[in-house]
């Protein structure tokens, strides 16, 4: 009874190019998550599935509780998997995962264009987010060991500051009697950041931002709607505006958006009175 990360490597064409996707197994040797890479549509959050062609779609990772091959009909089975760690500690196993997903929210916070297969520029596509994940949880794998090609599994979507920002580099602030509960926490709001849903609410959220009238009540508007929104989404994780339970890089978000929203309410507010 141990718990896993492996990785599945499907074949996408003629049996030598791949496609790399992480499988988390619990004690009892059930699949409880599979981390992907994926296209997602930049207008309506849509995730496109496996896409040959970019057509101007954004990069993200996400969870599933569904393998690669069953969410694409007709993609067969792994042409190979390998366990990559195996421990029969939950806690050592719980930071391999919590380093996944913030991995994953780092990459998603970019806004990155999803790039499958390109000649003239770097691909920056699912192997990229599968290869960087297993970077930051300090695990390697090299499809090409065993005659296969994954594009884009060269291309780290990491920064240094990632490392830094991570829950282990913080766990000194926190009293070491809280540290499994405040961590199970952070697990659960990563693991509702990186949500297929969560994802594409966020991409709808920005695309909005980005299309909406500069004049302030306007502006007022959209900010409060978005806000109110996250705010009901969490308030079952009131933890999420603490920076002691969450990365710096997702409060700063937080803090921004309700800094904002502040700063043209004072607009609106003296807009109504003069």
């Amino acid at each position: 009874m141990r718990y896993s990360i492996s990785v599945n490597s499907y074949s996408i064409v003629a049996d030598k190019f791949v496609h790399n996707e992480i499988v988390f197994k619990d004690a009892g040797t059930n699949e409880i998550f599979h981390l992907n890479g994926g296209s997602f549509d930049k207008e309506d959050g849509g995730n496109i599935e496996f896409s040959f062609l970019s057509d101007d779609d954004t990069l993200r990772a996400f969870l599933s509780d569904q393998s690669f091959n069953t969410r694409n009909e007709g993609m067969g089975e792994p042409l190979h998997s390998e366990v990559l760690f195996a421990s029969d500690d939950g806690r050592a196993f719980q930071e391999k995962f919590v380093k996944a997903l913030e991995a994953g929210v780092f990459i998603n916070s970019q806004g990155l264009d999803y790039v499958p297969f390109n000649i003239c520029e770097k691909e920056q596509n699912s192997n990229s987010v599968a290869a960087t994940v297993l970077h930051v949880m300090e695990l390697e794998y090299d499809a090409s060991d065993h005659g296969f090609i994954a594009p884009g599994d060269d291309d780290l979507l990491w920064a240094e500051e990632l490392r830094e920002e991570s829950f282990y580099e913080q766990i000194d602030i926190i009293p070491a009697d809280f540290h499994a509960h405040v961590l199970d926490r952070h697990q659960d709001n990563l693991l509702f950041s990186i949500s297929e849903e969560t994802i594409g609410h966020t991409i709808r959220s920005e695309n909005s931002m980005q299309n909406i009238s500069d004049e302030p009540s306007g502006i007022l508007a959209k900010l409060k709607e978005i806000f109110e929104d996250v705010s009901t989404r969490f308030r079952s994780t009131a933890e999420f505006f603490n920076p002691s339970t969450a990365i710096p890089s997702v409060v700063r978000v937080s803090h921004a958006v309700q800094g904002s929203f502040a700063e043209y309410a004072a607009r609106e507010s003296a807009h109504d009175q003069s």
